[in-house]
């Protein structure tokens, strides 16, 4: 006989469960009248009727016109930050303490909205070490996190602010031990300019030689290796030193920058350089693109209203002329093969980023080309492989972690449909 309720929040998912559509993240087509037993917090069986015998009798019910899949997993953040379109250097007048809240803050929206695992991308400090330690303890329920810690840049360089400064071989060399020892699960670097007041986004930061010792350092210590990339040269550096996750990807070159009001870091228009592409396809890094972060959030807001003032529409002119540019990009690079290496975080935030968005980046991979399964994939099965977590999470597989995000809507259907949140599970425990 089957049964219906779904577990309060804070209990376990356990037991034989049947749903009306299961997508498993692995590129297949969706299972209807799915049936999947959960056991100790992990994925025990997954089928349908026929295989489970008379145990699809006594089944619980999750809906039968809901839909699951795997728990978002977000490979690029910032949770210390707020999106209230201040520069860094205004952003970073708080103390520790309240950037520790604000960090408790984003990552609760995140949850809420399906995202089970966070790569937060630079914090300063070690404040993200500490809400991790948090979430451990079980003073607030929060995703799993993957944390760089501070990010390692030269004096003055992009994010210099999060406190590891590194000029000389020997000095990224060591800001990349003492981060292993503090608890960093990836190490990051940047390779090109960003946001930070003075920096230049279309040009290099580190040589392809300082990258390389980073990436010889971390992966001596088992640590991955990821690296802000916005310029078109950076990413080639990336590339022949070795980078594991190359960020942003956006083929910037030398050229004037446009100002998007607070919307987004300084940037150039992306152009693809296609020499460097096919090298990029031919490499094994996987592409951290990051296409929210450019002021999309922004885009939305201004398409929302009925009237614009001249500099609203302004700046809305500026941000569609950025996309136009870019989302071109991102199809070039997928037509080139490298879907399966392409994952879409957030870079939430900096600047007009906000957490628990993550559908947009699935609507502008759509806008791009990719299927609409490839856009699901990018932030669930190819986001956990970009952070080295395939084994445990991002796909619903027998033997994985029980990270699960229920839908009262198809997801495949339309992107919006992923804000339709039934239930968030994390180790098979409802968080939301």
């Amino acid at each position: 006989m089957e049964t219906s309720g779904l577990p309060a929040i804070g209990d376990a998912l356990t037991g034989t469960w049947r749903v009306g559509l299961l997508i498993d993240g692995n590129g297949g087509p969706p299972l209807r009248k799915a049936i999947l037993t959960i056991d100790d917090g992990h994925i025990a069986e997954i089928g349908v009727a026929d295989q489970f015998g008379s145990r699809a009798d006594s089944t619980n019910s999750l809906g039968p016109d809901r839909v699951l899949m795997p728990g978002l997993v977000d490979c690029h953040a910032h949770a210390t930050l707020f999106p209230d379109r201040q520069p860094f250097e205004v952003q970073l007048q708080q103390p520790d303490e309240m950037l520790a809240l604000t960090a408790v803050r984003q990552l609760t929206t995140h949850l809420h909205s399906g995202v089970t695992t966070v790569r937060d991308c630079a914090a300063r400090g070690q404040t993200m070490f500490w809400v991790r330690e948090a979430i451990r303890r079980g003073y607030f329920a929060g995703p799993r996190l993957q944390l760089a810690g501070r990010a390692i840049t030269h004096s003055g360089g992009h994010i210099w602010w999060s406190g590891s400064v590194a000029d000389t071989l020997d000095e990224i060399r060591r800001n990349v031990r003492v981060l292993v020892t503090e608890g960093a699960d990836v190490i990051k670097l940047v390779a090109s300019g960003g946001g930070t007041r003075g920096g230049i986004p279309y040009l290099a930061s580190y040589t392809v030689e300082e990258l390389r010792v980073g990436v010889e350092t971390a992966h001596a210590l088992e640590r991955r290796t990821v690296a802000h990339a916005r310029a078109t040269q950076s990413i080639e550096n990336c590339v022949d030193a070795g980078i594991d996750a190359i960020a942003h990807v956006e083929f910037l070159s030398p050229g004037p920058l446009l100002d998007t009001g607070g919307a987004g870091a300084p940037t150039g228009l992306p152009q693809l350089d296609p020499r460097v592409a096919d090298k990029l396809a031919a490499s094994s890094a996987f592409l951290d693109l990051n296409p929210q972060s450019s002021g999309w959030d922004t885009v939305v807001l201004l398409r929302s209203r009925n009237e614009l003032t001249p500099d609203e529409q302004d700046q809305l002119a500026t941000l569609e002329r950025y996309f136009e540019h870019f989302l071109p990009v991102i199809g070039a690079l997928r037509n080139l093969g490298v879907v399966d290496r392409m994952a879409f975080g957030s870079d939430a935030g900096p600047f007009d980023t906000e957490f628990g968005h993550l559908e947009y980046n699935v609507h502008l991979a759509r806008q791009a080309g990719l299927t609409p399964m490839e856009s699901l994939q990018v932030v669930t099965r190819n986001a956990a492989r970009l952070c080295g977590l395939q084994a445990d999470i991002g796909t619903i597989e027998a033997g994985k972690i029980a990270d699960l995000l229920l839908l009262d809507a198809d997801p495949l259907a339309h992107e919006n449909n992923l804000t339709r949140v039934a239930a968030v599970f994390k180790s098979g425990v409802r968080v939301a």
